[in-house]
């Protein structure tokens, strides 16, 4: 008797989009006052932009939003 099991993984590029609209959400929350505005919110969300792949940073739409806050 031999037992199959189906093994299931989720591709990368769904990991690398979901970990990039993150950041975005967490840029967006930044600029309308939905979080604390300061050195430590701002160096997090940098920190989280840091670790994403270099396709994922591609897709982060507010990145520019980012760097003009870290001013």
């Amino acid at each position: 008797k031999v037992i199959l099991y189906a093994k299931w993984t989720e591709e990368k590029i769904t990991q690398d989009h979901d970990a990039a609209a993150l950041v975005d959400i967490y840029i967006y929350n930044l600029t309308t006052s939905r979080a604390n505005l300061n050195e430590t919110t701002i160096g997090l969300t940098r920190k989280m932009y840091n670790a994403l792949t270099d396709k994922a940073k591609k897709w982060v739409k507010n990145y520019n939003t980012l760097v003009s806050l870290e001013k």
